[in-house]
């Protein structure tokens, strides 16, 4: 079970999967969407929107004098919400969607500090200044910026679920596909649905005084958009909006491929998610599949055909459903907990498959959480530290749930060695 970054079509885990037939490609479902979003980076606008939005971040976090410009002239509006410009983060795509729609929304503030810092006598800051306004106040830009919020918060609702701890994937799956389709009727209805954006989009542009124009026309042009076609809302539906959900809809479909829902199937038998499921459900939605993926893996249905093992699946899971989760006093919420709790001499099927569903890496989100864990906690001052102490103080941090006797722990290490002050009374 690979956590490739690369299309299954391709690459090492085409290789991989020449000889491992059983192997599922499972990346981390929150970076194929967070892949999806940059597909469209793909697009010239989009991705000088996306570097412009970097670089005014940048540019205000860079100088304490800016920053407190710029909080002067959001806490002025009542009606903005935040008093300072997100940065785009590299990692955290949540944030990363939560910065771009509200420098949207504070997109006359930020051209308004702009232009103060503009006329400042400090020759750096006011060219830097000038130069990201007059970039802000672009017709390409604006609109760029639109159409792309337009999508993040179609998408947004999806990231969030992705990062959390305990999720039905399946259920997160479906959702992916509802976004498809809803994708793929903006893609069909381009003309309604990108007038509405290009309306407000011409509000906004209203207030900042910008007049929407068409880039220069050229007869042979490779570097850009050169779409020949004369009204702005026509060009801009083109060049920008149906291409971005044309691109979306493509990468979305080719990363949330059907081998990898399938194998998220299994979360179905967490019994959490079990009791909520009927069982003639469970054994058409994934038993037949399951057991014809993954029948080589499990001993007890080897001496079986197809068609008894899937009863046999499908009895030990209708049993399970009924008195395996109603005598367990905790319903367990995670595929550890359910491995844990599973008997593997009653149920040895579902046993498997827990235990094959539990090596599956569907996301990295817990794993990132803990190397954030650990960059808080190796600082400089902590640089010496031996592996003892440094996971020690890691499993404190995360689990803080757990009550610790400090008096203990002084008294432990007070009674060590001789020490000039004493601990120990």
């Amino acid at each position: 079970m690979g956590v490739l970054l690369c299309h299954p079509s391709h690459g090492a885990v085409a290789e991989i999967s020449k000889q491992a037939t059983s192997c599922t490609h499972c990346i981390c479902a929150n970076h194929c969407l967070n892949l999806s979003l940059s597909k469209t980076s793909d697009i010239q606008a989009v991705r000088n929107a996306m570097g412009t939005i970097k670089q005014v971040a940048s540019f205000f976090r860079a100088s304490a004098k800016r920053r407190f410009l710029q909080r002067q002239l959001f806490k002025a509006d009542n009606e903005s919400s935040r008093n300072t410009v997100m940065p785009l983060c590299e990692t955290r795509w949540v944030e990363r969607n939560d910065s771009v729609i509200s420098f949207r929304q504070s997109l006359g503030n930020i051209v308004a500090a702009l232009e103060n810092v503009a006329k400042w006598h400090e020759r750096d800051s006011a060219s830097k200044a000038k130069n990201l306004a007059t970039a802000l106040l672009e017709s390409e830009f604006i609109i760029a910026l639109y159409c792309i919020s337009d999508i993040l918060v179609l998408t947004q609702p999806l990231s969030k679920t992705l990062q959390a701890e305990n999720f039905d994937l399946l259920q997160a799956a479906e959702h992916s596909k509802r976004i498809v389709e809803i994708l793929k009727f903006k893609r069909k209805n381009a003309d309604s649905e990108f007038h509405a954006l290009f309306a407000k989009a011409t509000e906004a542009a209203m207030k900042l005084e910008v007049e929407f124009k068409i880039s220069r026309q050229a007869s042979r042009q490779i570097n850009r958009v050169n779409i020949d076609t004369f009204p702005v809302e026509e060009y801009y539906r083109i060049a920008i909006y149906i291409s971005m959900l044309e691109n979306m809809i493509s990468d979305l479909l080719s990363r949330f491929d059907k081998q990898q829902v399938s194998a998220m199937c299994l979360s179905r038998l967490i019994p959490e998610v079990l009791i909520k499921t009927d069982v003639s459900e469970t054994l058409f939605s994934f038993i037949n599949d399951s057991v014809k993926r993954y029948f080589g893996l499990i001993p007890e249905l080897k001496s079986h055909d197809h068609e008894a093992a899937t009863e046999l699946v499908h009895a030990e899971i209708k049993i399970s459903k009924q008195y395996g989760v109603i005598s367990s006093r905790m319903i367990p919420k995670t595929r550890i907990e359910a491995l844990n709790s599973c008997n593997r001499h009653l149920y040895p099927c579902v046993y498997n498959f827990l235990l094959i569903f539990s090596t599956l890496p569907v996301s990295v989100a817990t794993e990132e959480r803990s190397f954030s864990t650990l960059r808080r906690l190796k600082t400089w001052m902590r640089s010496r530290m031996t592996g003892d102490r440094l996971t020690g103080l890691a499993l404190k941090h995360t689990h803080r749930d757990i009550d610790i006797d400090i008096d203990s722990i002084i008294t432990f290490f007070g009674n060590k060695k001789f020490r000039k002050r004493t601990f120990v009374l």
